[in-house]
């Protein structure tokens, strides 16, 4: 009868017991580097959450605490105020002040996609697209480079700065990506 008893504990014990299995860790990849926080990603709710201060210092930009307001605060790293030039435009400004080359012409990844509608995909290679008119060619995985792009419209030159991608307007409006 013991014997009994304590099989039917241990079935009973084993039935509700919940297995628990590890997990393959869910990688962080930023600009084709993998980061490794020093909180992993995890899945929750059918989302995958990863931590803020990681991801944005893994983009270039500054992550600060404001305990006032409650806030995690996360500055563009190449974000200028009205009075200052960024460093990434004086380094522009150096490199072509002799082929005339206004910082004016320069814009952002961003500024095509909200002012200029133009669709933009990052993966293995990078897709602009505006109407008809499409260029693709390969990511470049780095933070800080030039890029001589030549495609069958035309060439562009893509600055990447801190991970963010900029192009040359007259460049994109030669080849019919903007107007």
């Amino acid at each position: 009868m013991k014997k009994f008893i304590a099989g039917l504990v241990a079935g009973l014990i084993l039935a509700t017991s919940s297995f628990v299995f590890a997990a393959s860790p869910i990688k962080l990849i930023v600009n084709g580097q993998e980061i490794h926080p020093d909180v992993p990603p995890q899945i929750i709710d059918g989302r995958t959450l990863v931590p803020a201060r990681a991801l944005a210092e893994a983009l270039g930009a500054q992550v600060t605490w404001d305990g006032v307001n409650n806030a995690v605060v996360v500055t563009n790293a190449i974000a200028v105020e009205s009075n200052t030039t960024s460093t990434l435009k004086n380094d522009i400004i150096k490199e072509n002040i002799e082929g005339g080359v206004s910082m004016d012409d320069l814009i952002s990844a961003d500024s095509l996609i909200h002012d200029y509608n133009v669709f933009m995909s990052v993966g293995e290679k990078v897709t602009l697209r505006n109407g008809d008119v499409e260029i693709i060619f390969p990511h470049p995985y780095s933070h800080n480079k030039t890029v001589e792009i030549n495609t069958d419209l035309g060439t562009i030159t893509l600055v990447v700065e801190k991970g963010r991608f900029y192009f040359y307007k007259s460049e994109l409006q030669h080849i019919g990506i903007i107007n």
